[in-house]
Parts: C-alpha cells; sequence; structure tokens
C-alpha cells in the first residue's frame, strides 16, 4: 500500500518555506509533502477573506485525491480556518460512498484554529480583537462629503456614489445614529447625501504586518536567536480581510481529526487552544480522536522541533513511531 501524503499549510504571515525542514525530514522516512502558499499571504494584491486560501486547499486536496492518493492535512495556526473549510467531500469515505479512490484521511491541526460552523474572529472592520504585534494598515478619520473624504480621492475628487470596488476594505460608523440616512445603497455602490458626515475606517492596502521586535517572542521563542531572526526576516504581510471572514464547514466532524498542543507557544498560547480544543471536542459530531502534546514547543514547531513533529505526523499516517 503506498503512503499517503502531506498537504501543509501555514500560518498567517508565514510562506509556505516554514514547511521545507519538515518536508525533508518527511522524505527521508519516504513521506511526500506539499508545503503550500496561501494567497492572502504577501498581500499583493490582498485578498478581501478567506476565500481563495479555501480555494487553493481545496484544489491541491481535491487534485491529489483524484490522483487515488491518501491525503493528510496539515494546517498550523490561522491555516485552520481555511483548511477546516475547505473539505467537503473529500474526505475518503465520502468520496468512496461515490466509487472514488484516494481522499483526506486525517487532519493535524498544529496550535491552529479549530472554528465550529459561524465561527467569525471579528466582525468586518473591527481591529480591535487583533494581536497587539499585528500592524494593522489602518486610518481613521472624522470626514464629510464636501471636503475631509477628497483627501481620500486627492486626483480626483470625491464622487457622490462611491463604488464597492473602492469600499471592499471600508466600514462605516455612524454618529449620530439618525444620520443613517445620508447614504443609501444601490448596486454599484454607497450613495452620498450633500453634507453628510460619516467616520470611515480606511484600509488603505487591506493588511497587517507583525512587528519584528515583538516575533521572536511570540512566534520563535523555541530555537537560537539566529534562526529566529533569520525567519523574522521571512515573514509577509497578511490580507486582513481572512480574520473576518465566517465559516460555514468544519471538516474536523467528519474526517479523524488530531490536534496539536504546544507547551511554550506565545502566539495562539496553550489556555486557548485547549478552550477551543474542549468546545470542539463537546460538540457533536466530531472526530477528534488523537491529542499530542509538545511541552517544550513554542509557535512553529516544524522549524524547531522537526524530529518530534516529523514522528507526530509518521503516527497520523499510522505508524508507530
Amino acid at each position: 500500500m503506498s503512503r499517503p501524503v502531506f498537504v501543509c499549510v501555514p500560518g498567517a504571515s508565514h510562506s509556505h518555506l516554514i514547511y521545507e525542514p519538515l518536508r525533508a525530514s518527511l522524505a527521508y522516512y519516504g513521506y511526500t509533502a506539499y508545503p503550500l502558499a496561501l494567497p492572502s499571504v504577501g498581500g499583493n494584491p490582498p485578498t478581501y477573506d478567506f476565500t481563495e486560501d479555501v480555494r487553493a486547499i481545496r484544489n491541491l486536496c481535491a487534485e491529489l485525491a483524484d490522483s487515488g492518493q491518501d491525503v493528510i492535512l496539515v494546517m498550523h495556526a490561522y491555516g485552520g480556518l481555511p483548511g477546516g473549510e475547505a473539505l467537503w467531500g473529500l474526505g475518503r469515505g465520502e468520496r468512496a460512498q461515490r466509487g472514488l479512490r484516494g481522499g483526506v484521511i486525517r487532519l493535524v491541526f498544529i496550535m491552529s484554529w479549530l472554528a465550529v460552523e459561524g465561527f467569525q474572529g471579528s466582525p468586518r472592520g473591527d481591529v480591535t480583537g487583533m494581536f497587539p504585534y499585528m500592524r494593522c494598515d489602518l486610518r481613521v478619520s472624522f470626514l464629510n462629503s464636501t471636503s475631509s473624504l477628497k483627501s481620500l480621492f486627492p486626483q480626483k475628487g470625491l464622487p457622490r456614489r462611491l463604488p464597492f470596488r473602492v469600499l471592499r476594505y471600508f466600514t462605516t460608523e455612524w454618529r449620530p445614529e439618525e444620520q443613517k440616512r445620508a447614504i443609501s445603497q444601490d448596486s454599484s455602490g454607497l450613495v452620498m447625501s450633500k453634507g453628510a458626515r460619516v467616520f470611515l475606517t480606511v484600509f488603505q492596502r487591506g493588511i497587517t504586518t507583525i512587528d519584528p521586535r515583538q516575533a521572536r517572542a511570540v512566534f520563535y521563542n523555541d530555537m537560537p536567536r539566529a534562526e529566529a531572526d533569520y525567519w523574522t526576516s521571512q515573514l509577509l504581510p497578511q490580507s486582513i480581510g481572512v480574520f473576518w471572514s465566517q465559516t460555514t464547514y468544519a471538516s474536523w466532524r467528519y474526517i479523524p481529526t488530531t490536534y496539536v498542543l504546544c507547551g511554550q507557544d506565545q502566539c495562539v498560547t496553550l489556555p486557548y487552544a485547549e478552550m477551543m480544543l474542549q468546545t470542539a471536542s463537546e460538540s457533536r459530531p466530531n472526530m477528534i480522536d488523537t491529542v499530542e502534546r509538545c511541552e517544550d514547543g513554542g509557535h512553529s514547531i516544524m522549524l524547531s522541533r522537526v524530529e518530534w513533529t516529523t514522528n507526530m505526523l509518521r503516527r497520523a499516517a499510522g505508524e508507530a513511531a
């Protein structure tokens, strides 16, 4: 019987390269791993939400399944949101019912978001819940339709109608409440009434970046400083819209699942991960059948604890590693 293959999904602001040491280690034991680059990472152009990430994960897993491969999906941190969303109908059992070979046989969440249906980190436009090490490309201004708003459109000034393509990273907060009627919506955008006053939260590029001064303590606290500094230099802008996405599907209900807890994680943190795990485990149905613990591991064990992570994935594949 052929070995399963691994699809490896990184977290926010991290490229697929964080899985290269693990990919090489798995290859030594005869496994193939496919580190996946998420469209939302890099932020050029930013993605509106996590839809493109979901599509990228689904397309790769479906391609491998259609070739008859058994797939183990490995997700790190944010990667669990699009990963958990992406796999409807791709479990091996579901495919077998349709007479198809191959499919996803296991999910592995590494300190990753284990979201129930309907989960949304924050309402669109709200950055109050962002981690303190995340720098949001954000400006908040008091604006009106005749003068201040024009500063956002210095070339041509403000049109009466603001197209949705312009407003995709905008939210509106009305003060006072009765002035809501000052702006109306039609099929192409928002129409400003003369003299309307509104607060606009403006995401100029729709991205967030990691404060490099805090990255080592948050992501790489369990590795030598030189390595931590290198991986800090590799961090990328992240499309902010993914954090406002709302889930509609939870793959861990239907596909056997391993959850990995890391005792020294300063990003997700152990208490929060345990809370997510408990919530999911108490809901029905679920197929969370394995919990692995890396007590001395920080947030990025695919870099800092390569041997441990390799052996954990070998166990996920059915070996007695």
